[in-house]
């Protein structure tokens, strides 16, 4: 009975230390070093996987009249790749997948010059299409200034039969001539927008 009890002890303990490696490098994918990734053997999502959002949406404000000189942004979103495992009785926790091979799915005003198809604006190779050793699938798009106020691009990912639920949000917001002379006015209303980083 002792020998019974100590046995699921140990079972428990060595299932909670494997669930603890898998988590911590996907809570920390941007570590150097930490994750790897190798895509010549990803395989599809399992139905029992779900995505989930690592990056939160970005806001852009774009200069005035940035719709004819074609300024663009890039962008890198981020998603994991999770299924749950069971810990003992009736305990369950989650982990992230590595080596799964994904397409993206992108939808709004991309720069067209890079990719094609249904990969339009998508910088990240088709090599890399899959999650690393963390879990972690990473997904550069470059967007475009819009010639109107405001532009939204979503970015979700699929694999199999498996698709984003909340896919990441980038929005670019066009100023005016008007908005930049009052510029000094609005300081207060860029919380959570960014500026740096437009690309030539």
């Amino acid at each position: 009975m002792i020998w019974r009890t100590l046995r699921k002890m140990m079972e428990t303990i060595g299932a909670s230390i494997l669930v603890s490696g898998f988590t911590t490098c996907g809570v920390k994918p941007d570590n150097p070093g930490t994750c790897s990734l190798k895509c010549g053997n990803a395989v599809i999502a399992s139905g029992d996987y779900t995505i989930q959002k690592f990056t939160d949406d970005v806001n852009y404000r774009c200069p005035a009249g940035s719709g004819t000189s074609q300024i663009k942004q890039e962008t890198t979103v981020k998603f994991k790749i999770v299924k749950k495992v069971q810990l003992g009785e009736g305990d369950l926790a989650e982990t992230t997948v590595p080596n799964v091979s994904i397409e993206p799915s992108v939808i709004g005003l991309v720069d067209t010059t890079l990719g094609s198809g249904s990969y339009l604006g998508v910088k990240t190779p088709t090599s890399d299409f899959c999650s690393d050793s963390c879990g972690v699938v990473s997904l550069t798009v470059v967007g475009v200034c819009p010639a109107s106020q405001s532009s939204e691009i979503t970015v979700g990912i699929t694999s199999g039969a498996l698709r984003t639920e909340d896919p990441v949000k980038i929005t670019y917001q066009s100023e005016t001539d008007e908005d930049q002379s009052d510029s000094g006015d609005n300081s207060g209303d860029n919380s959570g927008d960014t500026s740096s980083g437009l690309l030539d």
